[in-house]
């Protein structure tokens, strides 16, 4: 009777010791799984970034990761309407708020979905302004282009213009000097990247 005994909690013992090993085995596999794509998603190039699609399966990530794409493509939204970056003093607490999220959400969004943080965001916008501004006024002035773009200073002004256009903003005024004389249709888009398709 106690060999019996002996060999049921023998058993029971073993199954519960199996059926652990087992668990924490595919923990640490889901674990492993989850940190192979925050960091295929970190690491993916901009050009790949899709704004509305993540593809996982895992369904926390999926989750956490559509929401920022909304959050981040809300951003996008108010940026464009209200233009509230063209207030030199705009600051993420303005977005986040504007937006309906908070601080931490909106950098996290914005960082995964665009590879940019929040002033290189606000510069994107701020650039995207003044090509438009000097598509539409060729005889604006410096200090007036400066200005109605929402950047503080003209040095500001250049580095971001660098940045975005891959020309200094006197090279891209000849150019586009040039252009209109030859009468082509010129777009914003033919100088900076377009966010949303992305």
């Amino acid at each position: 009777m106690n060999a019996i005994t002996f060999d049921s909690y023998s058993f029971i013992l073993w199954a519960v010791l199996i059926l652990l090993i087992v668990q924490t085995v595919f923990i640490l596999w889901l674990s492993i799984r989850a940190r192979k794509l925050r960091k295929r998603l970190k690491n993916k190039p901009k050009a790949g970034r899709k704004t509305y699609q993540v593809q996982t399966e895992d369904a926390s990530l999926l989750y956490e990761s559509n929401e920022l794409y909304y959050i981040a493509n809300q951003a996008v939204h108010v940026m464009e309407v209200k233009k509230l970056f063209l207030n030199p003093q705009f600051r993420i607490a303005d977005l986040s708020k504007a937006v309906g999220t908070n601080r931490n959400y909106l950098s996290k969004a914005i960082n995964d979905c665009f590879m940019l943080n929040f002033s290189q965001l606000c510069n994107y916008f701020r650039v995207k302004e003044a090509c438009q501004l000097y598509l539409s006024k060729p005889g604006i002035s410096r200090r007036e282009w400066v200005d109605r773009s929402g950047f503080k200073s003209f040095s500001s002004f250049s580095n971001a213009f660098g940045n975005f256009t891959k020309r200094s903003p006197v090279k891209w005024q000849r150019e586009v000097r040039q252009r209109l004389k030859n009468r082509e249709t010129i777009s914003v888009y033919d100088y900076i990247k377009d966010l949303t398709k992305v």
